[in-house]
C-alpha cells in the first residue's frame, strides 16, 4: 500500500497551449512537446501532492503578505501573449507607490538559501525569464518572486526590474515554438543539457535519457 501511494502513475492533462511560465527553459524539445497531447506525460502521486502541497504554500504566503500590507489583486489573471502562448500570474499588487508583478514560488531549504544570495538571474533564469515575460506583457516594469522555504517557513522576497532584451528573447522563442510543425532537436548532452535537466524531464523516456 505504501508503494502504490506513492509510486502508482496518474495521467497528466495536458494544455492545449504553450504556458508562459514556460520563458527560461532552456530545452526547446520540451517546450514544444508541452502542448501535445499524443505525447502524454504521468506523475506519481507522490509528485501530484509536491504540485497540490505548492497551492497550499501560495494561500500561507498570499496571507502573511497581507499582513505587511502587500495585498494581491488580479489573481490568476490571464496574460495573452498570442491565441498560443498564454500564461497565468499569481498576482498584482500596489507597493512602494507602483503596481507591481508577484510571483509566488516554494523551495527546499537548499534552494532557499541559493535565492537569499540574490543572483537571481544566474541561479534561477527561470524565474527571472518569467517575470520578465510577464513584466513585458503587462508593461510593468517592477516584479516581486516570494519564496517560501518548506523545511522552516522562512520567506524572502527579491525584486525584479524588467529586461526588455530578456523578455523578448524568450517570448520570441515561444512564439516561434508554438507555431512550429517539426520537433526540435533535444538539448546536447556536452555543452547543453545537464545530468539533472534531464533526469527531471517528464520527456527523458521519449528522448531516449
Amino acid at each position: 500500500m505504501d508503494d502504490a501511494i506513492n509510486s502508482m502513475k496518474v495521467k497528466a492533462n495536458k494544455r492545449p497551449y504553450i504556458g508562459l511560465s514556460q520563458a527560461g527553459d532552456k530545452c526547446e524539445r520540451r517546450i514544444w512537446l508541452s502542448n501535445k497531447k499524443e505525447y502524454p506525460i504521468y506523475y506519481s502521486l507522490k509528485t501530484t501532492r509536491v504540485f497540490e502541497v505548492g497551492t497550499l504554500y501560495e494561500k500561507v504566503v498570499i496571507k502573511s503578505l497581507k499582513k505587511i500590507g502587500i495585498k494581491l489583486v488580479a489573481r490568476q489573471q490571464t496574460v495573452f501573449v498570442s491565441d498560443k502562448v498564454f500564461g497565468h500570474i499569481d498576482g498584482l499588487a500596489f507597493h512602494n507607490g507602483m503596481t507591481k508583478l508577484i510571483e509566488i514560488k516554494s523551495m527546499n531549504a537548499q534552494r532557499f538559501k541559493l535565492f537569499q544570495k540574490g543572483d537571481l538571474k544566474k541561479d534561477f533564469y527561470g524565474y527571472y525569464a518569467q517575470v520578465c515575460a510577464y513584466l513585458k506583457t503587462l508593461n510593468l516594469t517592477k516584479g516581486l518572486i516570494v519564496a517560501i522555504c518548506k523545511d522552516t517557513e522562512e520567506m524572502a522576497i527579491h525584486e525584479i526590474t524588467a529586461d526588455d532584451f530578456i523578455a523578448t528573447v524568450e517570448i520570441n522563442k515561444l512564439k516561434k515554438l508554438s507555431m512550429q510543425e517539426t520537433e526540435p532537436e533535444a538539448l546536447p548532452l556536452i555543452g547543453g543539457a545537464t545530468p539533472l535537466d534531464c533526469y527531471y524531464c517528464e520527456y527523458k523516456n521519449h528522448c531516449n535519457r
